[in-house]
């Protein structure tokens, strides 16, 4: 008896549990573009959400009303698609951003500092400028598969940043994309990634290890510049990508102490391909290359 009582309190505690964690998550579904601010209420409600779970289809008014809530920690857009309409929800030098279908647009989610996850929809294509500048709380993030670039300074300056999962079907990363993300440690880039912009991981001072697919075409100057504890690259272009240039200031990699990256770093290329490697700027700089 003493046994099936334990028994009953746990499942209960469980089952209260479960619910207050399901209860904390305000859910949101909308037929119409555009209706979230009405579907939610009062400004007082809006104000003390911190967990929302969106579905159906959101324009820029949307993301408008997205933005008021400064006290949001966790959106959950797996349901929802992105589309056109609505008014503009930023402004910058370019003129007023407005939504696109599939699109996460420039300064979407720009300086949400609350913001610790999301999940973005599937039917995105494409993240904008500087659209997730500044979250310094946004801890993890998956980019869905059918992302195919990833445009300047998207990332840049979310120092809480430690994991992010980029899809195969990405081909471009912009420039200083992921600036500044000091908790960044590891970074696959995926096989399909033929760009990689000026100053793209430039301050990661976490990066320890950094995987160069072997369709890389462009590798910008400064792209993993400060990464000071950068300690392995693997390259998996059979030909190695040459840069032309004498300067060492304009080398992807730190070329000067104290983070020497082609002093400290192992650099990793494919058999039979170091000596192709050691004669080329910018990797002929590294002091050690082996081969996998």
């Amino acid at each position: 008896m003493k046994n099936l009582k334990c028994f009953l309190v746990l499942s209960l505690l469980v089952v209260v549990t479960s619910g207050f964690a399901q209860n904390d998550i305000k859910v949101i579904n909308l037929t119409t573009a555009g209706k979230l601010t009405a579907t939610i209420g009062s400004t007082d409600k809006l104000l003390k959400i911190q967990q929302l779970k969106i579905s159906g289809p959101i324009n820029g008014d949307d993301i408008v009303t997205i933005r008021r809530i400064t006290a949001l920690t966790y959106l959950d857009l797996k349901d929802a698609k992105i589309v056109s309409g609505g008014g503009m929800y930023d402004s910058d030098y370019t003129g007023a951003n407005r939504t696109e279908n599939d699109t996460i647009g420039n300064y979407m989610f720009c300086a949400t500092r609350s913001l610790v996850s999301i999940y973005l929809p599937p039917t995105v294509r494409y993240i904008g400028k500087n659209a997730f500048e500044g979250c310094t709380s946004l801890t993890n993030i998956v980019i869905p598969d059918g992302v195919t670039g990833i445009d300047d300074y998207a990332f840049s300056k979310c120092s809480s940043l430690s994991s992010i999962t980029l899809p195969n079907t990405l081909a471009r990363i912009g420039e200083n994309a992921f600036l500044k993300c000091a908790q960044l440690a590891d970074v696959k880039i995926p096989d399909n990634v033929f760009s990689i912009g000026e100053g793209a991981f430039e301050d990661c001072v976490a990066m320890k290890n950094v995987s160069l697919p072997g369709l890389l075409k462009e590798l910008g100057i400064h792209a993993f510049k400060g990464c000071e504890n950068l300690l392995s690259i693997y390259c998996y272009g059979k030909e190695p990508l040459a840069i032309d240039t004498d300067d060492n200031s304009e080398l992807p990699f730190d070329s000067e102490e104290p983070s020497n990256t082609y002093e400290k770093a192992t650099l990793y290329v494919p058999a039979n391909t170091k000596a192709s490697y050691s004669a080329v700027t910018p990797w002929k700089q590294f002091k050690n290359i082996k081969e996998m």
